[in-house]
């Protein structure tokens, strides 16, 4: 084989390495990416999955109110602080889903301390019949800081909207909940973005069962 043949050679195999370098770091690069993405998707979804799963549960537990014989009032308690909300919100349930079957009295407050082993919105999970060691208070959505709360109920013939309510004849007609970031929501107004998840942000109504009542 001539010196020319051969140089050709060679050249040709140091482009080829060349060539192959570069597709194995481009096959590198497009690998990190698709890793880097499927991270970044997941981090995403999962506060979704997390916001998405609280929403249904209080949704859930607002169409069951009921007034159980024993089980104490349902109530409403509104706190207006500078630039927040924190209501509360007390009622019983005939079942409190799957994780609690059974009837239970729930309790929904906001805890802003930032020494609270748990926070943001809270749900105390009471067992009614039972004993009150028993109760389960669950961090039900840690990045909500305002809660503001409306029931619907009968008065003289005429539906309307009250912020603070107590009965132990009935639940009210239907339940709204409105969720917001540490800054003021407005109630009957369209909640601000923050960085609240868009799933919680939506206002949450439901309207009570009757066969609850």
């Amino acid at each position: 084989m001539s010196a020319r043949a051969r140089g050709f050679t060679l050249v040709e195999l140091m482009v080829s390495l060349a060539v192959g370098g570069l597709v194995v770091a481009a096959g590198h690069a497009v690998l990190q990416t698709t890793i880097d993405a499927a991270a970044r998707s997941r981090a995403a979804r999962e506060p979704a999955l997390a916001a998405a799963t609280a929403r249904l549960m209080l949704t859930d537990w607002l169409r069951s109110a009921a007034v159980i014989e024993g089980a104490g009032s349902f109530r409403v308690i509104h706190r207006a602080g500078v630039g927040a909300h924190l209501d509360e919100l007390e009622f019983a349930v005939h079942h409190g889903g799957h994780l609690y079957p059974g009837p239970h009295r729930i309790r929904l407050w906001v805890d802003r301390s930032s020494i609270s082993p748990r926070r943001g919105l809270l749900a105390e999970v009471i067992p009614l019949g039972g004993d009150r060691a028993s109760a389960d208070t669950l961090e039900v959505a840690p990045e909500v800081m305002n809660l503001g709360i409306r029931v619907l109920i009968l008065s003289d013939a005429r539906e309307r909207w009250v912020r603070e309510w107590e009965s132990v004849a009935e639940p009210p007609l239907a339940i709204e909940l409105r969720l917001a970031g540490p800054t003021h929501v407005t109630l009957g107004a369209a909640p601000p973005p923050e960085s609240l998840s868009p799933i919680l942000a939506l206002p949450i109504v439901a309207q009570v069962a009757v066969e609850a009542w």
